[in-house]
């Protein structure tokens, strides 16, 4: 059954844009702010269709992801015949009827690649507006109503009316818009890459972001984009290069031979082939925790060579390396790619490659977030998860948390975790340090084997998570396509990590 509003000129505003948080404005003009043509005629009144009435996406607090930007709108009842005109803010005339509406997708819009965009029939074409459909849909539209008398002209002692149909149910999400606005905002100038921002307790998704973005409104324009912006970084596989070595890490520690020194002296013959560290003039002595925190390759090496092939291979996919999963309803990471068991079993080179997380091994964001989130945890970690709960008719339905996985012993993963502080403090992290709060990570800067005109394409990792002594957060990032040279992402982390920590107020709460 229909509800009506009534308002006033120009004062009804606060009260209406609050209700009115529904979908995208239906556009009758030929462009500008020209007059929007009557879309209904009745025998007592002019009719306006405004919005589509498809319900809305939440985040984790019930705040908007879609239908949270406004659009003014001028009613002007001078003439005989009404005429709606769209404007940028309320209009001060006597004969002039203002309101607001509420557009589905603006510029403003955070989380686009995982909300997805809606065809022209309002239907679900991509992202959670895709695998969602059935919940979100709603075939009636917001209206607006002006009276008229028998003669067609417009009836000024009446006021006009607004109608709200029954809308469409709605999803809330594990997003948290807080923290997916800090996310985006601290890795703008990143071209192509992703950010997944994930509440190491719980494996919920706090932030997606994939790079570049693109128009909802307007997708046709990044169709023929040589950057690819409708693709969802977030949910594809990459090469990961070092971030992948706390894997191997854990292998070393549970066969043993944790306390495995080496000598690193830039490079390590192996099977005939000479494989290289990143530092050709060699680090010198290592043990686990310096290899980890100067990301020394020759130690990785020479220490897979020594842990049972298969031990390595079943660590690496209890953590989901080698899989797909799915993160909710219709929305999966790609399938990864994983070293068959056997070939490692019988290839000392590829081994070797697989210790540093190269060769034939790619993965998702949100794959590597599992790995972090289990040190972070003490050794287990949840399969994440991306919505809270949906809504139809009334009827609310919870999603259940994701399955919790054990992956190693608690003392491992809290050694772990002081090889972690040590990149930040000493290592290849020491970019990322903050005098807010304490961090741990890991930096990779992966070899794709791929070429442009400047030369080898180079995939660029940091993933961590803070505070130090109990996380709350694990953050992975990744920069795309990326040039030998160019600055690492630990500022991103650095600068992510202080903004969530002052806007959650991390230190008051995670003081013992």
């Amino acid at each position: 059954m229909k509800r009506k509003f009534q308002y006033k000129i120009v004062c009804c505003f606060t009260a209406f844009c609050m209700i009115m948080t529904v979908a995208a404005v239906r556009v009758y003009t030929a462009g500008g702010n020209a007059a929007l043509q009557t879309d209904i005629n009745t025998a007592n009144s002019y009719v306006f269709e405004l919005n589509n009435l498809r319900g809305n996406i939440y985040d984790c607090n019930g705040k908007p992801l879609t239908g949270d930007t406004l659009q003014y709108y001028s009613l002007n009842l001078s003439g005989k015949r009404p005429v709606l005109n769209k404007c940028d803010a309320p209009q001060k005339d006597k004969n002039i009827y203002s309101f607001c509406t509420a557009v589905r997708y603006s510029g403003a819009t955070l989380a686009r690649h995982l909300l997805g965009y809606t065809d022209l029939q309002n239907k679900g074409v991509t992202g959670i507006e895709k695998a969602y459909d059935d919940i979100l849909f709603c075939d009636d539209y917001l209206k607006i109503s002006i009276p008229k008398r028998a003669d067609g002209t417009i009836n000024k002692t009446a006021k006009p009316e607004i109608y709200e149909g029954a809308a469409g149910g709605a999803v809330y999400l594990t997003i948290d818009k807080d923290i997916q606005r800090i996310a985006e905002n601290n890795c703008k100038e990143i071209k192509k890459g992703a950010v997944v921002i994930t509440e190491a307790s719980s494996g919920k998704i706090r932030a997606l972001a994939s790079f570049p973005n693109y128009n909802q409104n307007d997708v046709a324009k990044s169709l023929n984009d040589d950057a690819s912006p409708l693709i969802n970084r977030a949910l594809g596989c990459f090469s990961v290069g070092s971030v992948f070595k706390p894997c191997i890490a854990i292998c070393a520690l549970e066969a043993g031979i944790g306390g495995f020194t080496h000598t690193c002296t830039g490079n390590l013959m192996v099977e005939g082939h000479l494989f290289n560290c990143h530092k050709l003039d060699g680090h010198g002595n290592m043990n686990l925790k310096n290899a980890i925190a100067q990301s020394c390759n020759t130690y990785f090496y020479s220490v897979a060579q020594k842990i049972d092939a298969a031990a390595m291979y079943n660590k690496a996919t209890r953590l989901g390396f080698g899989a797909s999963f799915t993160v909710c309803d219709g929305i999966s990471t790609a399938a990864a790619d994983l070293p068959p068991c056997d070939l490692l079993k019988n290839s000392k080179s590829t081994v070797a490659n697989f210790a540093i997380g190269q060769g034939s091994i790619t993965a998702s964001p949100l794959v590597l977030s599992n790995l972090y989130c289990a040190i972070a945890n003490g050794g287990f970690y949840h399969m994440p998860t991306l919505v809270e709960k949906t809504v139809k008719d009334g009827t609310e339905n919870y999603t259940q948390g994701g399955a919790k996985i054990k992956v190693t012993r608690k003392e491992y993963a809290d050694y772990l975790k002081t090889c972690l502080k040590e990149v930040i403090i000493s290592g290849t992290g020491k970019a990322a340090a903050s005098d807010i709060v304490d961090l741990c990570g890991k930096t990779a800067t992966a070899q794709t084997g791929q070429k442009d005109k400047s030369g080898e394409l180079l995939n660029l990792w940091f993933c961590g998570f803070f505070p130090n002594e109990r996380p709350v957060y694990t953050v992975v990032i990744l920069k795309e396509g990326a040039h030998s040279g160019e600055a690492s992402l630990c500022k991103n982390f650095k600068n992510i990590a202080q903004d969530i920590t002052i806007n959650k107020n991390l230190l008051d709460k995670t003081v013992k």
